[in-house]
């Protein structure tokens, strides 16, 4: 039987399983309730016997960006934001 899964950013209907990990959604698929997509590195990081990860090469890229609260001064802040754009390519 196949579970509609929601997680922290979907509106979740009343009978959805909450996901709120991704070791929460992997052992719904490792289960067989079903399948995911998740990032390249995500994929390796949890990579798990019974789960098997295949590409997806069409698939749009997601995009991620460094956020942080607007009054906070760390010295840090400009540093990490460097290194994002950097990495980044922009």
């Amino acid at each position: 039987m196949w579970t509609r899964w929601s997680n922290s950013y979907g509106d979740p209907r009343p009978d959805d399983l909450p996901i709120r990990t991704m070791e929460e959604k992997f052992e719904c698929v490792a289960g067989g309730a079903g399948i995911t997509l998740v990032p390249e590195s995500v994929a390796r990081h949890y990579s798990r016997p019974h789960i098997t990860h295949v590409p997806v090469p069409d698939a749009a890229r997601d995009e991620v960006l460094p956020a942080w609260e607007a009054g906070r001064r760390s010295p840090l802040i400009p540093a990490i934001a460097q290194v994002a754009r950097e990495v980044g390519g922009r």
